[in-house]
């Protein structure tokens, strides 16, 4: 029995094949199309130093994963609490002080909120930038900065909830 390296283009695609058989054999098991295989080499698979034929293909290496760094990804979820925190306080501020709800005042027709969304915005902007910078190569502590997160957006949807605001602001009258 002699082993041979076949190109079969019964799909088209010239997939390389070990033929065991022997070659009278091989072609009457064939299908048609792949009877007109066409020999590459007649050479045994593999062998060893001393030329015994070697049956067991060479180890194959075990591929090598890249290390990714959640860092970036963290960043941007932690900036998200940040950016709610931030609206938070700014919609408690701004229904504190008279003063700072007409500063908030940028388009007249959408009033005071048209400066809320645009500072909390600007603000979640930054806190972004800052930790992806900070963290862009690091591993961050996944659990302690998803617990962070959920602490800030009970925060901010806390400082939107207008009787929060209402109690706060009525506090800060009292002093």
């Amino acid at each position: 029995m002699d082993r041979r390296i076949t190109v079969d283009r019964t799909f088209g695609y010239g997939v390389a094949a070990a033929s065991v058989l022997a070659p009278e054999r091989e072609q009457a098991l064939a299908p048609p199309a792949a009877r007109e295989s066409l020999v590459v080499d007649q050479r045994p698979l593999a062998t060893a130093p001393d030329h015994r034929v070697v049956d067991e293909a060479p180890p194959v290496s075990e591929p090598t994963t890249a290390s990714v760094r959640n860092g970036p990804a963290v960043a941007a979820i932690v900036a998200a609490g940040i950016g709610s925190a931030c609206l938070g306080i700014i919609v408690t501020a701004e229904g504190a002080f008279a003063d700072f709800s007409r500063a908030l005042n940028i388009v007249n027709p959408v009033g005071p909120l048209s400066g809320k969304t645009t500072l909390m915005v600007a603000l979640w902007l930054v806190a972004w930038g800052v930790l992806h910078l900070a963290w862009r190569s690091r591993d961050v502590n996944f659990p302690r900065a998803a617990t962070a997160t959920g602490i800030l957006l009970v925060l901010g949807l806390l400082g939107t909830f207008p009787p929060m605001f209402d109690l706060i602001g009525s506090l800060i009258e009292h002093h």
